[in-house]
């Protein structure tokens, strides 16, 4: 019979555990990306790109973790939107708009692509990935650390969906909870641009 001294034993550390699954999960749905296009080891701490194999949609991702292209704060304007351009114009916040910052990422070709987009609200919503813990679900920010290098994992991001009820605002998500709601397009939320593979 086998004896144990279990003063010398260690135990499991659970946490790490659990966040190698996760990490091995996510490896198999997301891909990472260069600025060239060329495909990285997720364990990367430096890409351009995330794109989802689940839905087909690929990410911008800041290169520098403190970098603010393409990922910025900006107000909502879309050109022909009634309340965008009877109040705001073309100039709207000094060019600091989703409009505005879409064409520029396009114009700079981020990652080879020239067809970025702001997401809809279900596309957005993509990002929001659950876990369980202790039988409630709940947003685990090691998944947003895993998927993107900036910190922006407590801010709200818009999305390109205006709130139909109401023409002065527009859907956007509150990443650190996953709730979605409208908001006045005068106010500064995060962009995060996506194109369709």
């Amino acid at each position: 019979m086998t004896t144990f001294d279990f003063k010398n034993i260690k135990p499991v550390d659970l946490k790490a555990e659990q966040e190698e699954q996760i990490k091995s999960s996510l490896s198999n749905r997301f891909v990472k990306a260069d600025l060239d296009g060329k495909e990285l080891p997720f364990s990367v701490t430096q890409w351009a790109t995330l794109t989802d194999k689940e839905t087909g949609l690929m990410w911008v991702n800041n290169w520098n973790a403190d970098d603010t292209f393409p990922v910025c704060e900006v107000t909502w304007f879309k050109k022909g939107d009634t309340y965008c351009n009877q109040n705001h114009y073309k100039t709207w916040n000094n060019g600091y708009n989703t409009e505005n910052w879409i064409t520029t990422i396009n114009r700079h070709g981020w990652a080879g692509h020239k067809d970025w987009r702001m997401p809809i609200i279900d596309e957005l919503k993509t990002l929001y990935l659950q876990v369980s813990h202790a039988g409630k679900t709940e947003f685990d920010k090691v998944n947003y650390d895993l998927l993107f290098s900036d910190d922006n994992k407590n801010k709200e991001f818009w999305s390109s969906s205006p709130n139909g009820n109401d023409y002065k605002t527009a859907w956007f998500m509150y990443f650190y909870n996953g709730y979605c709601t409208y908001r006045d397009k005068s106010y500064s939320n995060y962009v995060r641009a996506v194109r369709s593979v």
